[in-house]
């Protein structure tokens, strides 16, 4: 083979990953973003529509962001941030023990 057509070849392939992982990125930016903008990481939660300021409460995200600003920017110790510990937790649990359910109920459903 021609160098010409192994390297028209190479950088074909070069060009077919890189697109595929591009979009495959892109949609996940999408998602991203979405739950970025619900939690409100970028924002003051009084700046968030009433509407969604009750649900955000229920995302760990949410607690996950106040723990680590916490911690990064003010050199939070335990004895602050254990209540966004505990919540995280305890919506960890909740989330798992729902799941779980769910997962259950579905397995019941197949036999």
């Amino acid at each position: 083979m021609k160098k010409s057509t192994i390297s028209f070849l190479v950088f074909g392939i070069i060009i077919a990953v890189s697109v595929t992982f591009v979009w495959q990125w892109w949609q996940q930016q999408q998602t991203a973003l979405a739950i970025d903008i619900a939690v409100g990481n970028g924002r003051i939660e009084a700046d968030q529509p009433d509407i969604i300021q009750p649900f955000t409460w229920l995302l760990p995200s949410r607690h996950y962001m106040e723990f680590s600003q916490a911690v990064v920017f003010r050199d939070a110790e335990l004895d602050l941030v254990w209540p966004q510990l505990t919540i995280i937790i305890a919506l960890g649990a909740a989330f798992f023990i729902a799941i779980l359910a769910m997962f259950r109920r579905s397995l019941e459903r197949m036999t």
